[in-house]
């Protein structure tokens, strides 16, 4: 049985051009944007959520486990970087060696895990999408089981690797080493290479289960068809990223051919894993705050009154009280949103919010439309004037 000891060194591979990840500015500048642009979208989803929509749920849970994972992980591979992260294995030392599996343990951890995280948080937010007891909703809940299953079955491969645990990265003291901890190149290899393709067929199922909405529902407007195609498309970026990182570790069998080199061959599928992540927690944040920043700009709303008065002059009153003969007997009665909305279990009541759920709401027309009537003596005439308008509001097309 071939060790993972025994391959390093065993053929030479310094004279290989390095790929672009395997220099260092690229993999800071390219691991610190993709981060910096997850914590700009999840924060405003975030703050949608508690602060405007008021209606915190399970994903907003998932999503704050996500980002704190997935971060961890980003910043662990920017510090791998001064371990020697990018270069050849076999020049750093045994020192070097230790430091870099000690930092890329973390990183390794990290992965299943907000890779979990942020899946569960997808498909919470799909739950608010449809009606319990449809069939998109039981399919839903039957994902969330088995992503569940996943991430806590690789979850605990990936941070208990080795018992003791620093024997991970301290090869000398013996330990009980399986999955990712093991010495053994075939059960290396086969760990990651299921991780990354399990992964693979989860993305693409958990973006696939929201497609009826786009497919078959024929009353959606053009405009909301295009933006959940452009939603689409920004998830399908964290598959494209996720078969990228498959085909990177069937290439070199998870950096251990033609030689073990983990630092050189290992840029590419552990930035991308760290790329997948973070582009999926951007679509699933982009559908929340979106339309509350797009409401900001004032073009983008058209506002017109349609108003109509009636002046007529008649002997007798059909409507008055007792106290108030001019009283008309019609009372207004005040909208539920915002600070008014009430929800319950984390799902839409409130006709405001309710709109911003579905992406394919028809735009819809709200008027004002007064009737005044004037009752004295004299004889019957009415006077007829009209201001033309309409309220258009936009579809928003959010999961807020």
């Amino acid at each position: 049985m071939a060790l993972l000891t025994d391959l390093i060194g065993a053929h030479d591979n310094l004279d290989e051009e390095p790929m672009f990840l395997n220099h260092t500015h690229n993999i800071l500048g390219v691991v610190i944007s993709f981060m910096v642009l997850t914590w700009i979208c999840a924060l405003l989803r975030l703050y949608t959520r508690l602060f405007i929509v008021k209606s915190p749920w399970w994903d907003d849970f998932f999503m704050v486990l996500a980002v704190a994972t997935t971060s961890a992980g980003s910043i662990s591979i920017c510090l791998s970087t001064a371990a020697g992260f990018g270069q050849h294995f076999v020049l750093l030392g045994e020192a070097k060696m230790a430091e870099y599996l000690r930092i890329f343990y973390i990183a390794n951890a990290t992965y299943p895990s907000s890779a979990g995280f942020i899946k569960l948080a997808l498909l919470f937010q799909y739950l608010r999408l449809y009606e319990r007891g449809t069939r998109l909703w039981y399919i839903t809940v039957g994902t969330i089981i088995i992503v569940s299953g996943w991430c806590i079955a690789y979850g605990f491969l990936a941070w208990v690797p080795t018992v003791p645990v620093e024997a991970y990265w301290n090869l000398a003291i013996p330990a009980t080493r399986y999955a990712f901890g093991s010495l053994s190149v075939d059960t290396f290899v086969a760990t990651y290479t299921s991780l990354t393709a399990t992964n693979m067929i989860l993305d693409m199922i958990i973006l696939a289960i929201p497609a009826p909405l786009l497919l078959y529902n024929k009353t959606s407007s053009r405009k909301s068809r295009w933006a959940l195609v452009g939603l689409f498309s920004v998830g399908s970026m964290a598959s494209i990223f996720s078969i990228w990182r498959l085909a990177s570790i069937v290439e070199t069998r998870a950096a251990t051919s033609p030689t073990f080199d983990p630092t050189w061959y290992g840029p590419t599928p552990i930035v991308l894993a760290a790329l997948e992540v973070d582009v999926a927690t951007i679509c699933a944040a982009l559908p929340v705050f979106w339309p509350v920043l797009s409401q900001i700009d004032m073009s983008q709303i058209l506002v017109t009154h349609e108003v109509k008065v009636t002046l007529e002059h008649r002997r007798l009153s059909t409507g008055g009280t007792e106290n108030d003969p001019d009283d008309d007997g019609i009372e207004l009665q005040r909208s539920k949103s915002g600070l008014q909305a009430q929800s319950s279990r984390g799902y839409y009541e409130d006709p405001y919010v309710a709109q911003q759920v579905n992406p394919f709401k028809e735009a819809e027309e709200f008027g004002s439309r007064a009737e005044v009537k004037n009752t004295s003596q004299g004889t019957s005439h009415s006077r007829k004037e009209s201001l033309k308008g309409i309220v258009r509001v936009r579809p928003t097309g959010s999961f807020a």
